[in-house]
């Protein structure tokens, strides 16, 4: 049993296969050896045994021809030469014994990648990781105005509850009402996103149109959005469940990235390969986002709900 269950962990190193699928034929295998004992049949358990692992490697050299006759090619974006745009973030990150959120910096990373692709002019302003509620309302203050860009890109990550209220690492809370209060550069294209749980929770809030024009939000109200990491918890390989978006990964981000993300920038990146036109505008925008949403639509129909959220825009 100990080389069949080693032959099972190297099979999902090698092909990234769900750890339950393992856990599943090698439950099946002691249940034949469990057999083959009561019966004192050791030929008919041998047999069993290799008709199981015949089958395994069949579908899997199967599946390897499929991924590697597949290929994958990538837009060719012509930047928008004309459009300054500027970059701020604001991402709570390293919660200690709670649950970090390395997939959020994996996102705002892929965020400023896409920004670098689409335009040529981007000025990174505010990078702000791990602050605090008094350091949120100086972000929010911060921000860019009319004068300063065209395109005012913002991107938020944090734990947020249920009630629109943002725990911080440091373990204090802040409300979206009292967070919104300040006072905040009009802007008529600031691009929010939200990435958060529960994040359609602003819509509910008449003041949130003082920071965002157009906001494309993690999720549904009351609904949660997961830190996507192939694993046997989240037993979907991106790279081979979403290939285009993978692509785009290892073109544009940072060397080393261990396909670790939040659920909204692997949506963001799979809508981005499939983007050759960068917006100009608020409609271009709206139409990127919303094919964000389409793509976390259909990622719902294929793998499940319980690997996703709900990913839609959002404008005031």
């Amino acid at each position: 049993m100990l080389i069949v269950d080693d032959f099972s962990n190297c099979l999902s190193a090698r092909y990234g296969l769900t750890g339950s699928f393992f856990y599943a034929m090698k439950t099946e295998v002691r249940r034949q050896k469990s057999e083959v004992r009561s019966q004192g049949s050791e030929v008919r358990g041998l047999s069993s045994i290799f008709c199981v692992l015949c089958s395994v490697f069949c579908v899997l050299t199967l599946s390897g021809c499929h991924n590697q006759a597949e290929q994958v090619t990538l837009p060719t974006v012509q930047p928008q030469p004309d459009v300054r745009v500027a970059f701020d973030s604001f991402a709570n990150i390293h919660y200690g014994r709670m649950r970090s959120l390395y997939g959020w910096q994996t996102t705002q990373s892929a965020v400023a990648a896409t920004l670098r692709q689409w335009y040529a002019d981007v000025q990174t302003r505010q990078t702000v990781t791990d602050g605090t509620p008094a350091q949120l309302k100086t972000f929010l203050e911060h921000l860019p105005a009319a004068a300063d860009c065209a395109v005012s890109v913002v991107y938020l990550g944090s734990i947020q509850s249920a009630d629109g209220q943002w725990v911080f690492v440091n373990g204090q809370r802040a409300s979206w009402r009292d967070l919104l209060a300040a006072d905040i550069p009009p802007h008529p294209c600031r691009i929010v996103i939200l990435d958060a749980c529960s994040a359609a929770f602003v819509r509910q809030l008449p003041a949130w149109s003082k920071l965002a024009t157009l906001t494309l939000l993690a999720s549904d109200e009351g609904e949660l959005t997961y830190d996507f990491f192939p694993s046997q918890l989240h037993p979907i390989d991106v790279q081979q469940r979403l290939p285009l978006a993978y692509a785009w990964g290892q073109t544009y981000l940072p060397s080393g990235w261990n396909k670790h993300i939040s659920f909204l920038g692997l949506m963001w990146m799979q809508s981005a390969a499939m983007t050759a036109a960068p917006p100009a505008d608020v409609s271009g925008w709206q139409r990127f986002f919303d094919l964000c949403g389409q793509n976390a639509a259909d990622f719902a129909r294929t793998h499940g709900r319980r690997w996703g959220s709900t990913v839609h825009p959002y404008k005031p």
